[in-house]
């Protein structure tokens, strides 16, 4: 019972900044550098003052561990084979895979539609034909791409490679492909190699370099994309379900590639027009 009291305590400590952020349409702030922020009509705002997220910090971490292992079922999709193996066949090396996952406690605390971010990295086929497998980066990682482990992700764990099953495990995916020259995209291939075993940034700040939450992992390694931040309790951060706005409304140097939703019913794919709606709908 000690241990039921304590995960409560967390979670109303830890998730009340984001359930606040979550709570209907406002006016929300979006920082790009070297320009000035500007209000948006539709997004997170700010409820509570910020003091309380303040107090609300030191558990952060703690809380945040302990909510990271409370789930309620399988995700949809993850239930649907064929629909997994359809969207397996769009994915590309650096598509960036935006998910939404409500049978997770963690996506409930993340403002927005799509609450994770993920980034597809290729197996060993793909990544010889980048030039890349060879490199000092990718080396100590060749054996678990071989294995499966062809996607990379920021979460409680840090920065880490994840099967693609695990990134699955989700209710629905966007798929966005960033625009970028060969070269490049093997620089970036390198960096997100380089950037395994990063600690996690359990307080979403995207100022502190030594430790990087989802979104703020795919701008370290690919900022051409330039992923727009909003200022929130004075504080720039990046949410994964702008990586999305940004490629649907032509502010970032991502395309659309792909949508799929599930249910407990079934799965289909939709349109970019079907993902903004909601997008829109889910602030």
């Amino acid at each position: 019972m000690r241990a039921l009291i304590s995960v409560l305590v967390l979670l109303l400590a830890f998730a009340a900044p984001a359930a606040a952020q979550e709570s209907g349409c406002g006016t929300d702030i979006w920082a790009e550098p070297g320009k000035k922020p500007k209000p948006k009509a539709d997004g997170p705002r700010e409820v509570f003052p910020k003091w309380v997220v303040d107090l609300a910090e030191p558990l952060a971490e703690p809380g945040g561990r302990v909510i990271a292992q409370l789930k309620s079922r399988k995700g949809y999709l993850a239930r649907n084979a064929k629909a997994k193996a359809e969207v397996r066949a769009h994915l590309r090396p650096l598509d960036i895979l935006v998910v939404r996952s409500r049978q997770r406690a963690s996506s409930r605390l993340i403002p927005g539609y799509l609450g994770h971010s993920a980034l597809y990295l290729g197996t060993e086929r793909e990544l010889k034909a980048a030039g890349v497998w060879n490199d000092p980066n990718l080396i100590p990682h060749q054996q678990k791409v071989r294995d499966g482990a062809v996607m990379i992700e920021a979460d409680h764990k840090g920065v880490h490679l994840s099967r693609y099953d695990v990134v699955l495990d989700t209710d629905a995916v966007a798929i966005f492909r960033p625009g970028l020259t060969k070269a490049a995209r093997a620089k970036s291939l390198r960096a997100f190699f380089g950037h395994i075993g990063t600690k996690y940034d359990f307080v979403f700040d995207s100022d502190d370099d030594s430790r990087l939450f989802c979104a703020e992992l795919i701008e370290h390694a690919m900022p051409q994309v330039r992923i727009p931040r909003r200022t929130m309790y004075g504080r720039q951060v990046l949410l994964p379900v702008d990586i999305a706005n940004a490629g649907l409304s032509g502010r970032a140097s991502l395309s659309f590639v792909y949508y799929m939703r599930a249910t407990k019913d079934g799965a289909a794919a939709a349109s970019g027009r079907a993902l903004a709606k909601d997008i829109a709908d889910g602030w």
